[in-house]
């Protein structure tokens, strides 16, 4: 199980979260809207993207990641 945690540095406001997930070339879909988000991880679960929507006011930011599952054996490669 891993945890993601959005740190906001400056601007003022009111922020908003928007975690959504999907596997590597599938649909997304939302995970939460809290600053963390935990999300399990298993040996057979592909690959997936981790993307976080932060609104302060009039500005939207997005951020994605991928994350690769290294776990099961095989190793990962960098």
């Amino acid at each position: 199980t891993y945890t993601w945690t959005a740190v906001r540095s400056g601007g003022s406001g009111t922020y908003t979260y928007r975690w959504r997930i999907r596997d590597v070339g599938g649909s997304w879909y939302t995970l939460g809207s809290a600053q963390n988000q935990t999300h399990s991880v298993y040996g057979g679960d592909p690959d997936f993207d981790l993307e976080l929507r932060v609104v302060a006011g009039a500005e939207t930011v997005y951020d994605t990641l991928r994350v690769t599952n290294c776990i099961g054996g095989g190793g990962c490669q960098y």
